[in-house]
């Protein structure tokens, strides 16, 4: 058993080469591809992974005066080919392709399905069919505009950000084939939360959801009406209503049902749209027992030690 733990704080991308150097014997990898790969070539080092809670995630900013339309939202939404958006940002990854269709469930949870009702299908040609009966018409420079305004969207992505860079362009792209242009913004790291997100400046942008186990208690203040930590700043009553009922359900089976009308809700307000689930990945040496990716778990401290 472990007589003691030190905590050694390095900047996140200088972990993976610390690890390979044995200066740390655990660290969360997440979805960094170099460092997975250093893991698997560093001596006596050991990748150990599972799906937890956490998602990666896009939000459309519903306070936007281009964005204020649900149904403009939802069109945006079938533009996006998440898959596509999963592949690339996990590419390297021994990690499945496949994008997270629930608010509130990951695929490895009780409950988890799809009740987008279409919505979570990439289908560009419904994209453009929604956008002209919405009124938004291709103009000369093939830009949808309406009542003298263009389809111009700003998308904030943090710097030195692999994910959101990938994730930036790929929308740029996928908006551009149905006629809405993104302008990116890219902005240093350190003021990415507090001068942007948090103060709701921004049209589109992607960052990982870090949760519990626990999804009610978790999600309820991210897409609760008039919450602070509403990123996409958009909700329902019906959605309101379904996250209550879930917190109040007397068993498992009730909560899934009410979080999967609740997800249903979420789908329709189409505000913060899910990508994938965010894997858990850690380098552990191999020594180390009873730590690694705990999951939908807790790691019991006092249970950790070196195999003899």
């Amino acid at each position: 058993m472990l007589d003691k733990i030190v905590f050694k704080a390095y900047d996140t991308g200088a972990m993976p080469r610390a690890f390979a150097r044995g200066e740390i014997d655990f660290y969360n990898n997440g979805p960094n591809t170099e460092g997975y790969q250093l893991i698997r070539s560093t001596p006596g080092g050991e990748v150990r992974k599972a799906g937890g809670p956490n998602l990666r995630h896009l939000v459309l900013n519903g306070r936007s005066p281009l964005l204020e339309d649900a149904k403009l939202r939802q069109a945006l939404v079938q533009a996006i080919d998440r898959a596509e958006i999963t592949r690339t940002d996990l590419a390297g990854l021994d990690w499945p392709y496949v994008p997270m269709n629930n608010h509130f469930l990951v695929p490895s949870q009780h409950g988890y399905q799809d009740n987008s009702d279409g919505l979570s299908r990439f289908d560009p040609g419904a994209a453009k069919a929604s956008l002209d009966a919405l009124g938004w018409k291709p103009g000369p420079n093939g830009v949808r505009g309406k009542d003298g305004k263009e389809l111009v969207l700003r998308y904030v992505a943090p710097a030195a950000n692999n994910l959101a860079a990938n994730e930036s362009e790929e929308v740029t792209r996928m908006l551009a084939a149905v006629g809405v242009t993104v302008q990116v913004r890219t902005v240093p790291a350190g003021e990415y939360f507090d001068g942007y997100v948090y103060k709701h400046d921004f049209d589109l942008t992607s960052f990982s959801l870090l949760g519990t186990p626990f999804p009610v208690s978790n999600s309820i203040s991210t897409f609760q009406q008039d919450s602070g930590s509403n990123w996409a700043q958009v909700g329902s009553e019906a959605l309101d209503e379904a996250m209550a009922d879930a917190a109040k359900a007397d068993t498992v089976d009730e909560e899934t049902v009410a979080l999967n009308r609740a997800d249903a809700a979420a789908w329709q307000v189409a505000g913060l749209v899910p990508l994938y689930q965010r894997p858990a990945i850690y380098g552990v040496r191999k020594e180390l027992a009873n730590i690694g990716a705990a999951g939908l778990g807790d790691v019991v401290y006092e249970n950790i030690g070196l195999l003899k």
